[in-house]
C-alpha cells in the first residue's frame, strides 16, 4: 500500500495534516532523505529546462535578428543565473544543498538528466552564450 492510512506518508513523502494549520515546510524537514533528494532534483530540473529554454531563445534571437525586452530580460536572467554560480564557486546551490543527502560522485545525482549532459552543462552552455554575445555584437555593431 503506497498510501499509510494513519502514517499519512507517500513512500517517504509527509502530507500536510490540513485540520492542524501546518504547512508544507514543515514537512520538509520531516521527510528522509532518499525523499528530499528527490525534490531537489525534481526542482533542479525545472529550473534547468527553464533556464535552458531562455538560453535557447536567447540563441534564436539573435540569430532572427529579433533583440526586444525579452531578449535583455532573458540575458538579464542569465546574468543573475552565472552571478550565483559564480557566488557557489560554480557549483549551484541546489547541488550544495543536494550534497546533504547524498554522497553520490555521478554528475547527475542532484539533477534528472543523463550523466554526460550533466557532466558537460557548464561548458556546452557556456559555448551558447558565447555564440549569444558574439551574435548581439555583430547585431549592434553591424
Amino acid at each position: 500500500m503506497l498510501l499509510g492510512s494513519t502514517t499519512g506518508t507517500l513512500e517517504g513523502f509527509a502530507l500536510p495534516n490540513v485540520r492542524s494549520g501546518e504547512d508544507a515546510t514543515t514537512y520538509f524537514w520531516c521527510m528522509s532523505a532518499s525523499a528530499k533528494l528527490v525534490l531537489i532534483r525534481l526542482l533542479h530540473t525545472v529550473i534547468w529546462v527553464l533556464l535552458s529554454a531562455v538560453i535557447f531563445y536567447l540563441l534564436y534571437a539573435v540569430m532572427a535578428d529579433r533583440i526586444d525586452s525579452w531578449f535583455w530580460w532573458g540575458l538579464g536572467l542569465v546574468g543573475l543565473e552565472i552571478a550565483t554560480l559564480l557566488l557557489f564557486r560554480l557549483s549551484c546551490p541546489l547541488t550544495v544543498i543536494a550534497r546533504r543527502y547524498s554522497d553520490s560522485q555521478r554528475a547527475n545525482f542532484d539533477i534528472f538528466l543523463p550523466e554526460w549532459l550533466a557532466r558537460h552543462n557548464k561548458t556546452i552552455y557556456s559555448v551558447i552564450m558565447v555564440a549569444v554575445l558574439a551574435g548581439l555584437v555583430w547585431r549592434l555593431v553591424g
